[in-house]
């Protein structure tokens, strides 16, 4: 029909329709990122409150999604992919440090619905007894006793 009305077929989509998709595609994902980002923001301020230290380490929860891209690379394993979990709440995620030196990663932690899911060293492999007993400690002293919480430590954002 259309050769008959136009004597040319018209073509359906611009020929910059590829690059034209791929630039919508890198904003999409760029708005994603920045909500997941937001989401993430807020999972840190109700995750903070269980942070501890136990010993000669600390647990510290991620603050971005960077964070927990960075300790997968340290640790081997596969924790970045938990960040929309961790972002929706699905799942808690803590990382094990020594309180000297609280860059370097020793374990990964996750506590999903009030329960000690999983605690790895690097490549996944178990932590040694020491740090899987502050582990246990830790969760202890932050998921099984009540929290007293004061109002010096309330967000008005939560």
């Amino acid at each position: 029909m259309q050769l008959q009305v136009y004597g040319k077929i018209q073509k359906k989509y611009s020929e910059y329709l590829a690059s034209d998709e791929t630039a919508l595609s890198y904003k999409v994902a760029k708005l994603q990122e920045a909500q997941q980002i937001r989401n993430f923001s807020s999972v840190y301020n109700r995750l903070r409150i269980y942070e501890g230290k136990v010993g000669k380490y600390m647990i510290i929860a991620p603050k971005t999604p960077k964070d927990m891209i960075d300790e997968g690379q340290m640790q081997s394993n596969c924790v970045a992919s938990y960040i929309d979990r961790v972002a929706n709440g699905h799942t808690m995620i803590f990382f094990m440090r020594l309180r000297k030196d609280p860059e370097r990663s020793l374990v990964t932690i996750e506590v999903r619905e009030g329960r000690l899911v999983q605690v790895k060293a690097r490549f996944n492999k178990a932590p040694t007894a020491e740090q899987h007993e502050a582990v246990d400690t830790w969760f202890f002293n932050s998921f099984r006793k009540p929290k007293q919480v004061s109002l010096l430590d309330y967000n008005a954002e939560d």
